[in-house]
C-alpha cells in the first residue's frame, strides 16, 4: 500500500528548493575538488591531464580504425595500463569510465586475435636464395642440351673436321 503524504504547496516549494541549493552546491564542491587536484606549483598536473586526454583521442582513433584482426602485436597490457590510468584522472567523467571499459575490452579481443595467430604462424624461410651467375646458367643449359641430343666423341671430331675444311682454300 502506497504511502501518502499531504503538505502544503509552499511547504513543498521550500524543500524542492533547498534540494536544488544542495545539488548546486555538492557540484560546486565536486569542482573545488578537481581544481585542488589538478593544481600544482608548477601546473604540471593541468598538463599531464592534457596530454592523458589528447593521448585518449588518438588511442580511440587506433581501436575504432586498426582492428586487431589485421594488426598484428597490439601492446595489450600496456592498453590496460592507460584504461587503469584513466580511471583515476583528478576529473574523471562517465565518459572517461566508459572509455576505460572500452579499451580493456579492445586489449581482450586484441590478445585472442594473438592467440589465434600463434596456431596458425608458419616461420620465414631460414635459407637465403640467392641468384645463380650468368656462368653457372650457361653451364647448366648445356648440360641440359647435352642430355636432349645426345652426340658421340666421333660425331664431334667428325663436324669439327667438316667445319675446318670448309674454310679452307683451294
Amino acid at each position: 500500500m502506497p504511502a501518502q503524504v499531504t503538505m502544503p504547496l509552499d511547504e513543498f516549494q521550500s524543500i524542492k528548493d533547498a534540494k536544488t541549493t544542495l545539488e548546486m552546491e555538492l557540484h560546486a564542491l565536486k569542482q573545488k575538488i578537481i581544481e585542488t587536484r589538478m593544481a600544482s606549483a608548477d601546473g604540471e598536473v593541468g598538463r599531464l591531464v592534457d596530454t592523458i586526454r589528447a593521448a585518449m583521442k588518438v588511442i580511440g582513433y587506433a581501436i575504432a580504425n586498426l582492428s586487431p584482426e589485421f594488426n598484428r602485436n597490439w601492446p595489450a597490457q600496456d592498453l590496460r595500463d592507460v584504461a587503469t590510468g584513466v580511471l583515476v584522472l583528478p576529473d574523471a567523467t562517465p565518459f572517461d569510465c566508459e572509455f576505460a571499459h572500452e579499451i580493456t575490452k579492445f586489449a581482450r579481443e586484441c590478445e585472442a586475435w594473438d592467440a589465434k595467430r600463434v596456431d596458425r604462424y608458419v616461420p620465414p624461410p631460414s635459407k637465403i636464395t640467392t641468384i645463380p651467375s650468368l656462368a653457372e646458367l650457361a653451364a647448366k643449359a648445356g648440360e641440359e642440351i647435352a642430355k636432349l641430343h645426345p652426340t658421340d666423341e666421333a660425331d664431334r671430331e667428325e663436324s669439327r673436321l667438316d667445319v675446318s675444311t670448309q674454310h679452307a682454300e683451294p
